[in-house]
């Protein structure tokens, strides 16, 4: 399979020093916009950002950062308004900010975003199911265990089967 040619727009987040809001700016397929702005605030310094983009629902993104607190912040954005909508907060500190305890990904026929992140609980992470055309999430929280694996989740990753609805936890 081959990518499809011609050149692509997209979008890059990331954390910018101690400032408490992801950054992010939008490629045309040939330039960068070069009009940094700003998703919502969340808080203390962003240690980690993931972005994942829906394949069915144009112009619709899932952002989740981490803070130097342990604090996962995740929020959708709509391309239409350029604005981003804050889906929800873990806090408390139950991450470790040293790792990456959280993963999103996109069901690549429905657009429907799973986030996976660790709750803080021995052997669990915690799922909840956002839906790009209902714009809201329609799933959990709901807690999967892990087996016989006896600790912390340092880290999460999610990889999506192409075509298909399937989401692995790796």
């Amino acid at each position: 399979r081959s990518a499809p040619s011609g050149s692509a727009a997209g979008m890059i987040v990331y954390g910018e020093g101690t400032q408490a809001a992801p950054r992010y700016d939008t490629w045309s397929g040939s330039s960068w916009s070069g009009s940094e702005r700003s998703a919502q605030t969340t808080e203390a310094t962003i240690r980690w950002v993931t972005l994942a983009a829906a394949a069915v629902q144009k112009n619709r993104k899932v952002m989740g950062s981490l803070s130097s607190t342990g604090n996962l912040y995740v929020q959708a954005y709509d391309g239409d308004t350029d604005g981003w909508t804050s889906l929800f907060s873990i806090t408390g500190g139950l991450m470790n900010a040293a790792y990456k305890p959280f993963d999103i990904a996109f069901e690549q026929n429905s657009g429907r975003a799973l986030i996976v992140y660790y709750n803080g609980t021995v052997r669990q992470v915690t799922y909840r199911v956002w839906s790009s055309t209902a714009n809201a999430v329609v799933a959990g929280p709901a807690n999967f265990a892990l087996g016989s694996y006896n600790g912390a989740v340092s880290w999460v990753k999610l990889a999506p089967r192409p075509g298909t609805d399937d989401i692995m936890l790796v």
